[in-house]
């Protein structure tokens, strides 16, 4: 029996040479310096889940006639003939709440809604015959 031996088959050839050249491409790959990236940005700041809420109403005003605000419920406390300034804090207030504060007094008067002790709203009204006035913003 003749038995004659074929070299070996095209698609053999091919796969030695795509594994041949995928070894060349780690080698060199691995070569290479690797360079690494430091983020030079700012990180977002942290989210409260709650904020301590200071509403505050000054003028040259010494009384208000009244004053309104929203409170950690949601609901609305006053007072009436407030001597000025006035000040109450609100603790534990949630993100999204809505935050209000409103009344009147004669002369000039500032209303201020501090949140975690940055001053994030402020609303001046000046009438001498009685100033309608309010501050109002979500956290």
């Amino acid at each position: 029996m003749n038995t004659k031996r074929q070299g070996p088959s095209f698609v053999a050839t091919a796969m030695m040479a795509a594994l041949i050249i995928c070894i060349l491409m780690a080698f060199i790959a691995l070569q290479q310096p690797t360079t690494s990236y430091v983020s030079s940005a700012p990180s977002a700041p942290s989210l409260q889940a709650t904020h301590t809420v200071v509403y505050e109403v000054t003028g040259s005003a010494s009384t208000a006639s009244f004053i309104n605000y929203k409170n950690l419920t949601g609901g609305t406390d006053g007072k009436d003939d407030v001597v000025l300034p006035f000040k109450v804090v609100e603790t534990d207030v949630p993100n999204g709440t809505f935050l209000d504060i409103w009344g009147m007094a004669k002369g000039t008067v500032t209303c201020n809604i501090y949140v975690d002790g940055t001053l994030a709203k402020t609303e001046t009204s000046n009438d001498a015959g009685g100033a309608d006035f309010s501050c109002s913003i979500t956290i």
